[in-house]
């Protein structure tokens, strides 16, 4: 593996087990076949995975979790069925504890270090991911977490998100006040070149995140290559606007 300035670990609640997607009765539900017979698994990606959930898909799971749930086990791994092959991380949260490591690394940080980092600001009706800041200086962050790659281009998003839509029109709302506004897009897959809006899939999120673009909300790529054993980095990756 070629090195990289950042390795995070994975922090799941026991080890992967491998396994066969079978089926996904609903969104936060999958079928996974073990070797021991087949077993209901919670998906923490809400997006529609058609591309990467399909039966027969090599796939990896964890548990049991730390408290009781219908799920005790969780689908976070699967392996895309086109070259190169990559695995996929479908878990949401990761995103996050990615972004603040990059945005804690002095030469990874799109805004230079050293700031105040916060997790969780309530802004508005929505929650943002991060609060940053240095001085009077002040940064509002938001995190996406993006899984769909098609011909080396990642779209974003998966699925039609009325809660993507309200916290782009929370940071416009901060950059009209005068205040910085970002939005961090994390790939959790190396197998990138850009990152683009899905427009045939959520054309409202679309317009409003190229509403906040002209609006001076500032946009980020990176991505990640994930392995058994945790997120490699991989770089940045450009995003492409579009018309």
């Amino acid at each position: 593996m070629e090195p990289s300035e950042l390795f995070l670990p994975h922090r799941y609640p026991g080890p992967l087990l491998k396994g066969r997607f079978i089926s996904r009765p609903n969104r936060f539900v999958a079928e996974v076949e073990l070797e021991q017979g087949s077993i209901k698994t919670h998906v923490p990606d809400p997006g529609r995975l058609r591309e990467l959930l399909h039966p027969g898909a090599e796939v990896y799971i964890c548990g049991p979790a730390p408290y009781p749930r219908k799920t005790p086990y969780t689908l976070l791994l699967v392996r895309a069925s086109c070259p190169p092959y990559p695995l996929v991380s479908l878990d949401t949260q990761a995103a996050n504890r990615l972004a603040e490591q990059i945005l804690r690394h002095p030469r990874l940080s799109p805004f230079g270090t050293p700031w105040q980092v916060r997790r969780e600001v309530k802004i508005g009706r929505s929650r943002l991911d991060f609060y940053l800041r240095q001085n009077r200086r002040e940064i509002f962050l938001e995190v996406k977490s993006v899984s769909l790659v098609i011909d080396q281009v990642a779209l974003f998003p998966d699925a039609p998100t009325l809660r993507g839509v309200r916290h782009l029109r929370e940071l416009m709302g901060l950059t009209r006040q005068g205040k910085q506004a970002a939005v961090l897009f994390v790939a959790q897959r190396d197998d990138l070149m850009e990152i683009r809006p899905n427009e045939k899939t959520d054309p409202q999120f679309v317009r409003a995140l190229k509403e906040a673009y002209r609006q001076g909300v500032r946009f980020f790529g990176f991505k990640f290559q994930i392995t058994l054993e945790g997120y490699v980095y991989r770089g940045t990756a450009p995003i492409e606007m579009g018309a």
